[in-house]
């Protein structure tokens, strides 16, 4: 990556640990493992932050419970595979 460019850090805290009292943006910055700022201050940020994003888009149209889970239970499985 070039200067200037903000790579995505190392995040161990789990989705619980989240300020439920914080704002949305907040929360998703969080949870990404970026300041809330990353969305303001005009900073590029890496390359799979669109993939973030189309992954966040995708999440907001599931409205059963059930497939939330099989989603969750998918990704968990795909991340264990890689460790």
């Amino acid at each position: 990556m070039g200067t200037g460019t903000r790579r995505r850090p190392d995040v161990t805290a789990q989705a619980s640990a989240i300020d439920l009292d914080s704002t949305p943006i907040e929360r998703i910055a969080v949870a990404l493992g970026y300041p809330p700022t990353i969305f303001t201050d005009g900073t590029p940020v890496e390359a799979r932050l669109a993939e973030t994003a189309e992954l966040l888009r995708l999440w907001s149209r599931v409205r059963e419970p059930e497939a939330a889970e099989r989603i969750l239970a998918f990704l968990a499985a795909i991340v264990a595979e890689q460790s």
